[in-house]
């Protein structure tokens, strides 16, 4: 069994353990609060440092559910510490890029590592033939017919790159310096300078379908997402979904696109998906769907989502008062009123001041100025009164 001199940086994270027959991969936890921006990068500390033993080395990669619960990666895909990185400042970090704004709490698990033994030394012997039986060279799986529908679908065809090499398959060199380019590109806010730039990458890749072209893809897709072309973004996500399994934050980010681009059609039909999925990403998906329904007046079907996650289980003082909305913008006003009597029932302080102001306006629609006044009272008495509350005030007062 090795022993490994292990220095702590805080005592606010739990000490590593490893447990042996479960995982030879040993969990690394985030050394202090951080708030991470989309496209923000950042180097988190992970609150360690080590004496490896000689002749060994630290990988250090993602945790399967660190994109899904922090919407971060890592820049380096795996990163590497020799035993030589040992002293007393030595701490081991995690270079993380944000894929959207997110909260990392301190002793979060957010990678592991594991020690293995450097490679030994080799000596490489030309010959004119190998005596293996030929696969059929790269995309023999059928990978590459996958890569080159990325290609189709994206139309990152081959280009002359930056560095002034034509054609496809370019050296890993060029394509990381196209890559760091793009991310310098997105950075600065050169959008679409920044996608260019991420089509050349993988134009530039092999035809196996690897972590550098799924990661080319990601950025690709924020890239878009910032440009405000959420059709296109869209569209990258989708394809993310054909090469890298239908993931839920794939999926959930189309649907939020196709909110965004207006693509109402698709929108729904990607919520029905998670929600057959059980996905914890439709309740929060369902009320920027459903406002965006109501206001294109598809008042049915904003109602038919609403009613199905109700009946699923998922009520809310916030899903009840969405609910009256988009009644009352559909002139059912004693509908909508049994909905606001609801929410307000679920005592949720986050949205009662709304219930109480759609209530109010719900009964001055009914011509029950008394009523509506009573509310606003109520209203004002826990949340004060600004002048646009006071003026109807004043107005019921007269009726």
């Amino acid at each position: 069994m090795e022993r490994i001199q292990i220095k702590y940086f805080t005592d606010k994270i739990d000490r590593l353990t490893y447990i042996g027959g479960v995982s030879d991969w040993i969990d690394l936890r985030c050394a202090e609060d951080v708030e991470l921006s989309a496209g923000e990068f950042r180097l988190i500390p992970l609150g360690v440092a080590m004496k490896l033993p000689k002749g060994y080395e630290a990988h250090i990669v993602p945790r399967s559910s660190t994109f899904k619960n922090f919407g971060i990666i890592q820049t380096n895909h795996m990163g590497i510490i020799d035993e030589s990185y040992c002293g007393g400042n030595d701490q081991w970090y995690f270079p993380a890029y944000a894929l959207r704004d997110t909260k990392i709490r301190v002793n979060d698990r957010i990678c592991q590592f594991r020690i293995m033994e450097h490679q030994p030394q080799v000596v490489f012997d030309e010959v004119d033939e190998l005596e293996g039986q030929d696969r059929g060279g790269l995309g023999s799986t059928g990978i590459g017919a996958v890569l080159g529908k990325i290609r189709c679908l994206l139309a990152a065809v081959c280009v002359v790159s930056v560095l002034g090499t034509a054609g496809c398959g370019g050296s890993q060199k060029e394509r990381e310096e196209i890559r760091l380019l793009g991310i310098e590109q997105l950075d600065g806010g050169n959008y679409e300078e920044a996608i260019q730039s991420f089509e050349q990458a993988l134009a530039l890749s092999s035809k196996v379908v690897g972590e550098f072209e799924l990661d080319i893809l990601k950025y690709r897709a924020e890239a878009e997402y910032r440009a405000g072309d959420y059709q296109a973004a869209a569209y990258t996500y989708q394809v993310l979904m054909q090469v890298d399994e239908e993931r839920e934050e794939y999926r959930t980010r189309v649907c939020r696109l196709y909110i965004a681009a207006g693509q109402l059609d698709e929108a729904v039909e990607e919520y029905k998906k998670l929600y057959e999925a059980g996905s914890e990403e439709t309740a929060r998906i369902l009320l920027a769907l459903g406002q965006a329904l109501t206001e294109a007046g598809r008042f049915d079907e904003a109602m038919g989502l609403y009613e199905q996650a109700v009946n699923g289980g998922v009520a809310s003082g916030e899903l009840y008062n969405r609910m009256a909305v988009c009644e009352l913008e559909a002139g059912e006003t004693d509908l909508a009123l049994q909905y606001l009597e609801q929410g307000v029932k679920t005592g949720d302080q986050s949205v009662m001041g709304s219930l109480y102001l759609n209530q109010a306006a719900a009964y001055e629609k009914k011509l029950d100025f008394a009523r509506a006044l009573t509310i606003l009272e109520q209203y004002t008495a826990a949340y004060g009164a600004d002048p646009e509350i006071q003026k109807e005030m004043d107005f019921l007062k007269t009726r």
